[in-house]
């Protein structure tokens, strides 16, 4: 199987806007399995070793939103690899059935749910002040 250490060296770089200002994309790894895929090399439907990732936007190191899912493919039969290929129907053939297996993890809704509760609990307050009039 594929050892998910060895991804981390293909992190996607962050940015400086500012100095203190600290933004970019990271990658947060869904799960590995194995798919039957058209390998382009074999050029036949071969089982290959598939690890899903997930691409976000985060400020200070708190994620923002997802911006799209990957994956790194090695193929069993010629060994292979290729990165960075998108999590889509194109890859998988039965992608309709397993794409909710593999949703994006929890913690990268962290920075939405922080902008998101101020204006809810605005909302709240609203919704209760409109209540009592």
């Amino acid at each position: 199987m594929l050892q998910q250490k060895h991804y981390y060296i293909y992190s996607l770089k962050s940015s400086y806007l500012f100095i203190p200002f600290k933004y970019g994309l990271e990658r947060a790894i869904i799960d590995t399995d194995e798919f039957l895929i058209k390998c382009p090399s074999c050029e036949t439907h071969q089982w290959a070793e598939v690890l899903i990732s997930s691409v976000y936007s985060h400020v200070y190191f708190i994620p923002i939103f997802q911006n799209y899912k990957d994956a790194f493919v090695r193929c069993k039969k010629c060994g292979l690899k290729r990165y960075e290929v998108p999590f889509n129907e194109k890859l998988i053939d039965n992608y309709a059935e397993i794409k909710k297996k593999y949703r994006n993890p929890w913690h990268t809704y962290v920075g939405t749910a922080i902008i998101a509760f101020p204006f809810v609990i605005a909302f709240i307050l609203w919704l209760i002040a409109a209540i009592e009039k």
